[in-house]
């Protein structure tokens, strides 16, 4: 087969791909109505509203809330989280109450950490914040995205 042959098969199979049909005229399964129809497609982001808090401490030994209560009967999800010290410590995040730790990180003086969950970090109980215990007093910054979900 010469290569503009390939090239125009090539071409046909797309343009039926795009057209959402088979050789037949068949519908092919799975290809999205708006590819079909060659309208535009969109990442409109999450389906979500995320609230984002910023909480500064200059020791967090004893504990601080990092996020706000959600809303009524629902639990948090974390999303996002970025975190920094000026003194090597590790920072426990720690539900509210009942102090389960959900993750910690270790710092190094003058560090950064930014935690992005590949799935849902969901606390376990309602109604409750995200707090988070450092092992030594310093100045660390965190900023949490999240939301509330029943």
């Amino acid at each position: 087969m010469a290569w503009i042959d390939y090239y125009k098969q090539v071409e046909e199979q797309l343009a039926m791909l795009l057209a959402g049909t088979t050789e037949g005229g068949a519908a092919i399964p799975g290809v999205p109505v708006a590819l079909a129809t060659g309208a535009a497609t969109k990442d409109n982001g999450p389906g979500w509203t995320s609230v984002y808090t910023f909480t500064t401490s200059a020791d967090a030994t004893g504990g601080a809330d990092v996020t706000a209560a959600p809303s009524t009967g629902e639990k948090l999800v974390i999303t996002d989280v970025v975190v920094s010290a000026d003194t090597a410590m590790s920072v426990s995040f720690l539900e509210e109450t009942s102090g389960t730790e959900v993750l910690r990180v270790y710092l190094p003086a003058n560090g950064t950490a930014q935690i992005t969950p590949r799935s849902k970090l969901k606390l376990a109980t309602a109604n409750k914040t995200l707090r988070i215990d450092t092992s030594a007093a310093g100045n660390v910054a965190v900023t949490v995205a999240y939301y509330s979900e029943a």
